[in-house]
């Protein structure tokens, strides 16, 4: 999703350096920010702080741009923040991004964005209630019902989680980390009989997805790992043959 975003974001802040009389140290910040946070991303790294003079830079340079460049920068900020877990200025970003751009709070991944920001900070209302503007204003997908999800689990809503991950698979069946929460939440209501009917559909799907992309699961931070253990912990005290799990 990342990735997605940041190029979405490079093409749209990048793309007014072509049209002349640009501020070139100005477009070359976003440029370096844009392109280091796409290197982090890949390298599942955290940005370094020194890259914020640079962003900061960008920012001032895209305000002067107009409304639609300097919402870009903002979710550039936010995503920034956003990766080196820092919630609460992630958030500051994102909804300064929507104060410039009103027009961002229809496109479902900004919203997404925020809503990851807000569950991030503990802010678990605001988080599904911008979801919930996602949902109103975009076709119902499985990455808005599954965040959803995310937010009522961390909340302690198990039964909103088994509802939401419900609501949303129809629309992709093979999301294989809803399974998981959704089986985290059966757990919690003590229904483990189905808890592991989830985790056991989840495992199988992992494996049929390293099948197709093994590179896709080299995992390479200490949080990834983390991940890691806990799924062959829990998938081994429901006896589940363990497959691919990163």
């Amino acid at each position: 999703m990342k990735k997605v975003l940041l190029m979405s974001i490079c093409f749209t802040l990048l793309g007014c350096a072509a049209t002349g009389n640009v501020n070139q140290v100005g477009a070359n910040n976003c440029r370096v920010v844009i392109q280091s946070l796409l290197k982090a991303d890949k390298d599942q790294a955290i940005p370094s702080v020194d890259l914020l003079p640079a962003l900061n830079q960008c920012v001032a340079f895209s305000e002067t741009r107009g409304a639609q460049l300097s919402a870009n920068s903002y979710e550039l900020k936010g995503a920034y923040h956003s990766m080196r877990k820092e919630p609460l200025l992630a958030v500051a970003a994102y909804e300064k991004m929507f104060e410039v751009a009103p027009y961002k709070t229809k496109e479902m991944w900004r919203n997404v964005s925020l809503a990851i920001s807000y569950r991030d900070s503990k802010q678990y209302d605001k988080s599904i209630a911008t979801l919930e503007r996602a949902l109103k204003n975009n076709p119902p997908t499985m990455p808005i019902f599954y965040n959803m999800a995310q937010t009522y689990y961390q909340a302690g809503n198990y039964n909103k989680v088994v509802e939401t991950i419900g609501l949303g698979l129809p629309f992709q069946k093979d999301y294989s980390w809803a399974y998981w929460y959704r089986g985290l939440a059966y757990e919690k209501l003590g229904k483990k009989d189905l808890a592991k009917e989830d985790f056991v559909v989840m495992n199988a799907m992992r494996i049929a997805d390293y099948k197709k992309n093994p590179s896709s699961f080299t995992v390479k931070t200490d949080e990834a790992k983390q991940m890691v253990e806990e799924v062959n912990a829990k998938f081994k005290s429901y006896q589940i043959e363990q497959g691919i799990l990163n």
